[in-house]
């Protein structure tokens, strides 16, 4: 065995590795879409939503994945089956006094799932192909070229099934984006509070009228003889 026979292998390898797979016939491969999600909608408490949310997520058979809190704002990730996309955005919606939007977009990765398997497979070939050459070498010096090549591909392999993982993921579990703010209240008649801080406000106006008094009354030594030399000149005049 020569190692520019190895080195042959590999690049050929490599080569149909890194081109695409031709697009799949129509009817022929099953479609790949990943579903995203947003609502948005208002709530009478945030902190009291923020358990539901969890709640929903777990009992559709998901999880929450991120969720931010402010006094204005809660925005929460969840991961749910994608079969059951539908009813956790009609149970998550439910949660809220008005929703205020719903959004679901599709996005089709079926090339690409096809390009990675197509990939995958060709990566596991190869690494097969160097494992038996491996086996073979006739010295060191082959040995060593081989196991390179073998590193190159497996860790080509690995990036490869990588990205199958990350969609595989976003393919069996949709994302919903939830954001909810706090119900925007016109607030409730209440005749008797209403009342009672009307006679507040009626004790304090008195208070002050009262106090006002006391000061002018301290102080008429002052301007009492003033006002008397007023009249007494208008008088005259």
């Amino acid at each position: 065995m020569r190692v520019g026979r190895v080195i042959l292998v590999v690049v050929l390898v490599l080569l149909s590795c890194g081109r695409e797979a031709e697009a799949p016939a129509a009817g022929q491969t099953e479609r790949r879409i990943v579903h995203t999600a947003a609502l948005s909608g208002e709530v009478a408490s945030l902190k009291e939503v923020e358990p539901q949310v969890r709640s929903v997520a777990e009992a559709m058979g998901g999880f929450v994945s991120d969720s931010t809190a402010t006094n204005d704002e809660l925005t929460v990730t969840v991961r749910v089956p994608d079969a059951k996309l539908t009813e956790a955005m009609e149970r998550l919606a439910a949660l809220s006094t008005h929703v205020s939007s719903k959004r679901v977009s599709g996005d089709d990765v079926t090339t690409e799932f096809v390009d990675l398997t197509s990939q995958q497979k060709n990566l596991t070939a190869a690494r097969e192909r160097l494992v038996a050459l491996l086996a073979r070498a006739a010295n060191a010096t082959e040995a060593l070229e081989v196991n390179r090549a073998l590193t190159e591909v497996q860790g080509q392999l690995e990036q490869v099934q990588g990205r199958l993982a990350v969609m595989d993921s976003k393919l069996k579990l949709a994302t919903v984006v939830v954001t909810f703010v706090p119900r925007v209240s016109m607030g409730e008649w209440r005749p008797l509070e209403v009342a009672s801080n009307s006679v507040a406000a009626l004790g304090l106006l008195l208070k002050a009228i009262a106090n006002l008094a006391i000061v002018v009354l301290v102080f008429s030594p002052l301007w009492a003889p003033v006002v008397l030399l007023i009249r007494r000149r208008s008088r005259l005049v």
